[in-house]
């Protein structure tokens, strides 16, 4: 999201938190530590847990505006997924924030097979904010994911 002036000169990325709180998604959804949500029409985990042996890492490759702040999947790293682009699936990965504004706003990150991977789309919206919050911009994105196996 575009930084509003008055928050621009005294905002860090080190300004936001995520926050856990329950996301409901249609499609079959599965949350994942409180934190992001995927849809991709059957539950499995979005994170490799046991084995990294049937499990593959998305490499995001996108533009990022050195104005906005996202609320990604990837802020900590790459995303793994127990399967590839390959099965034609959709993933759909949303988080919630709390930010500097003062609102939650939520994340949505689609990942539409493409190719060797997936088309990236990255949206934002403030869901909640207080009666006085001087709003900050939405700052949309688009992007390329590569699909790497994991090795043990």
């Amino acid at each position: 999201m575009a930084l509003p002036p008055v928050l621009r000169s005294a905002l860090t990325l080190s300004a936001w938190r995520l926050v856990a709180r329950p996301v409901v998604l249609t499609g079959g959804a599965l949350l994942l530590g409180g934190l992001f949500a995927a849809s991709i029409g059957t539950r499995e985990p979005c994170r490799a847990t046991a084995s990294a042996a049937a499990s593959y890492r998305l490499v995001l490759e996108t533009q990022t505006d050195p104005q906005c702040v996202y609320g990604s999947a990837w802020n900590g790293g790459d995303v793994v997924l127990s399967h590839d682009a390959s099965d034609g699936r959709t993933v759909t990965l949303t988080s919630r924030y709390d930010f500097a504004d003062g609102c939650t706003w939520e994340a949505l990150e689609v990942l539409t097979p493409s190719g060797d991977g997936y088309a990236y789309s990255y949206e934002e919206r403030a869901v909640e904010c207080p009666p006085a919050a001087t709003v900050g911009n939405a700052c949309p994105r688009t992007g390329h994911v590569t699909v790497v196996p994991n090795t043990p």
